[in-house]
């Protein structure tokens, strides 16, 4: 089978890692905002919410309290920008050598997504040390980033297991969902001939239930790489459930649904639509 979504491999790359810039610089505050809720073990009340999302910075000023949200920006802009650029320009280049397996578009799309979702954990290092900045900034503050590989080691690759599962599934979703609804509902021969209206309504959708189906395994990732001792899976999945019950996996879900969904939307819309403009100039 001819596939007619190809584009070039230059314009895969530069797209994505443009979207990946401009996700860091509008969306890092609302991400912060996610972890810090995730992390957080606490019923969260009026008294508590401020102390909640902006930490030590709970009753500075409103300028010092925003830009505490932005802590953990230098690791998050080397990351976002690897990740996105590898997640979205490899799973597209990927799925050009998928017509192989099934003349089914979304579940080419999906099974790429997948393996892309699984490679994605050599980026773990960067992630971690972003999602420390933005839990427990105090304890690697002012530290360069060479020293933190130097003293965490393989720590950094804590909670690789749970990353691996949380980004199949959610990464087989996105790209599924994705191109379910451009082949389903939009009845798109040429994916690459979608308007912004389209690619932005296939995203949203590839977005929710990518967000779905991977938030208990978020939330434990997040407790994993948020602590600098080492705690097993096993260990933090048994105190979920005996002090918080089931529904803390699912804890930060409407936020991430209402702030990070818009966020992922943004950011894989942005990437297609520039891959078919840079692809087309």
């Amino acid at each position: 089978m001819k596939n007619n979504d190809k584009t070039s491999i230059a314009a895969k790359i530069l797209g994505s890692s443009l979207s990946g810039i401009f996700e860091i610089s509008l969306f890092h505050p609302v991400d912060t905002i996610s972890k810090r809720l995730m992390y957080n073990t606490n019923n969260i009340n009026r008294l508590n919410y401020s102390h909640v999302l902006f930490k030590d910075h709970h009753d500075s000023t409103f300028i010092n309290r925003y830009k505490s949200l932005y802590t953990g920006a230098k690791f998050a802009m080397g990351y976002k920008i690897l990740q996105r650029t590898y997640k979205y320009g490899g799973q597209s280049i990927l799925y050009d050598y998928m017509d192989k397996f099934s003349n089914n578009k979304s579940l080419n799309h999906a099974l790429s997504g997948a393996i892309i979702g699984a490679g994605e954990v050599i980026l773990l290092p960067l992630d971690v040390l972003k999602i420390q900045m933005q839990t427990n900034a105090k304890n690697i503050v002012d530290k360069s980033f060479l020293y933190l590989v130097k003293k965490q080691g393989l720590g950094l690759y804590r909670g690789t297991g749970i990353t691996v599962m949380r980004n199949v599934p959610g990464s087989f979703a996105l790209f599924g969902g994705n191109s379910f609804m451009k082949d389903n509902i939009f009845k798109l021969e040429n994916h690459n001939k979608a308007t912004f209206i389209q690619n932005f309504i296939s995203s949203t959708f590839g977005a929710i239930c990518s967000i779905t189906v991977s938030s208990p395994m978020d939330v434990i990732k997040t407790r994993i790489q948020a602590e600098t001792n080492n705690m097993s899976p096993n260990k933090i999945i048994r105190d979920l459930i005996k002090k918080e019950g089931l529904g803390a996996f699912y804890r930060g879900m409407g936020p991430k649904l209402f702030i990070i969904g818009p966020k992922l939307v943004f950011s894989f819309t942005i990437a297609q639509q520039l891959i078919q403009a840079i692809d087309k100039y």
